[in-house]
């Protein structure tokens, strides 16, 4: 999903079957496997698996 605003999903490709009105879909917030996104979004730094205070490794 490329983003969602005002109850419109705009996906980044097309599906590859068509959609039709009453399709059911399930939409899960994603991770750019950054530790300010694992920290300020998920609050979940515990688990981060990566090396932030690398210089310019992570943001």
């Amino acid at each position: 999903m490329k983003e969602y605003q005002n109850k419109v999903v705009t996906l980044f490709t097309s599906p590859p079957y068509q959609t039709l009105a009453g399709d059911k879909y399930s939409i899960l917030a994603g991770c750019d496997k950054t530790f300010s996104t694992c920290k300020n979004k998920f609050n979940n730094t515990v688990n981060f698996r990566g090396e932030p205070y690398i210089p310019g490794f992570y943001s």
